[in-house]
């Protein structure tokens, strides 16, 4: 991202997660461009069950971008030097908020 090091305070990625085609290299890119104590939120505004209907019915190019359940994905931003406030993953919403946390050692 054209954005320096440690700038942001926020990143929300808002329905578009199943889309990134590499998770963990978008997750290292967030986590560089916050700020110690930023904040992310991963954030869709139907279930996770919806929003995997909704891509396998709509054809090829979305058919395979599916969303994991938010405790995995808590699991991965957390393997990334975040650590994890909130994770919903309820017929309503798919959230999951974390903050970075300082350089990692």
């Amino acid at each position: 991202m054209p954005i320096e090091s440690g700038q942001s305070d926020r990143v929300i990625c808002f329905s578009v997660w199943p889309h990134l085609d590499d998770p963990k290299n978008v997750l290292a890119e967030f986590y560089r461009v916050l700020k110690p104590g930023g904040h992310l939120h991963v954030w869709h505004i139907d279930s996770k069950e919806t929003i995997n209907k909704v891509h396998t019915e709509a054809g090829h190019a979305v058919s395979h971008d599916l969303l994991i359940p938010a405790a995995e994905l808590a699991e991965m931003i957390a393997s990334c030097g975040f650590e994890v406030a909130r994770v919903v993953d309820d017929d309503k919403k798919y959230l999951v908020s974390a903050r970075r946390l300082s350089d990692r050692v």
